[in-house]
């Protein structure tokens, strides 16, 4: 129909009649094929069209790999808290702290985290069970974590002697 027009092969009032269509309709269309028409057959379109295209699938590709990566430093970079919290920057402009958290594979709730240390009770407590443990381990018999202990050399020992 808006080709018919274009050609003025038939006038604008006998096209409604034979399409059922609005005149109003036909003026629009006859608007947008006249419009679109250079562009239609055009081969720099079909080229922007498929550079995009390309730089679409690029930017989803790198967001893969960024993700792969982020989720792999998560996993494998075993940091102590307190390093993890270091990098949080509670400053910072556009990155929250919750978000910061999320990025190096921190708890929210490790960042604000206050350790009180142990009491005295506890520590004199956990070196009467140490003594009490020690006592009670055969002395002649080879086992190297036992042997730790006799000596009192474990790491453990080490950390609640006082």
């Amino acid at each position: 129909m808006a080709l018919s027009e274009i050609k003025r092969q038939k006038t604008l009032s006998k096209l409604p009649s034979l399409h059922e269509a609005h005149p109003n309709q036909i003026r629009q269309w006859k608007k947008k094929v006249i419009d679109e028409l250079p562009h239609l057959f055009s081969l720099k379109r079909k080229k922007a069209d498929r550079d995009q295209e390309t730089l679409i699938d690029e930017l989803y590709k790198q967001i893969g790999e960024l993700k792969v990566k982020l989720d792999w430093l998560k996993k494998n970079l075993l940091l102590s808290v307190e390093i993890k919290r270091s990098w949080i920057d509670p400053d910072h402009p556009h990155i929250s702290i919750s978000r910061q958290c999320e990025l190096v594979g921190l708890p929210r709730s490790g960042y604000y985290y206050q350790s009180k240390g142990e009491t005295r009770c506890n520590v004199s407590l956990m070196n009467m069970i140490n003594t009490d443990f020690r006592a009670t381990l055969p002395p002649n018999e080879f086992h190297p974590k036992k042997n730790l202990w006799i000596q009192g050399t474990s790491p453990f020992l080490k950390a609640f002697s006082s």
